[in-house]
């Protein structure tokens, strides 16, 4: 199953870069919180794994990542196993 990444977690003033909001493109009918997902780099052959931690509003989630994504993800896809 694939997500896009919406946005960091953050407040008015902070950005927490190794959270990410995440939207699923399919419905899914149980919980997905604690799910692997996997950030592949597509400019080089590096990957970034982490896990969906809390649901976040209505249809996303939030997932916490090992490591800080960099901020040109935003937008991109995540796979979700």
């Amino acid at each position: 199953m694939r997500a896009v990444i919406v946005n960091f977690r953050g407040g008015f003033r902070t950005r927490r870069g190794d959270e990410a909001i995440i939207r699923p493109s399919e419905k899914f009918g149980g919980s997905l919180i604690g799910r692997k997902v996997t950030w592949r780099n597509p400019r080089a052959e590096s990957k970034v794994i982490g896990k969906i931690v809390a649901s976040h509003g209505g249809a996303c989630y939030r997932a916490r990542f090992r490591s800080g994504l960099p901020g040109w993800a935003v937008g991109g896809t995540v796979e979700i196993s």
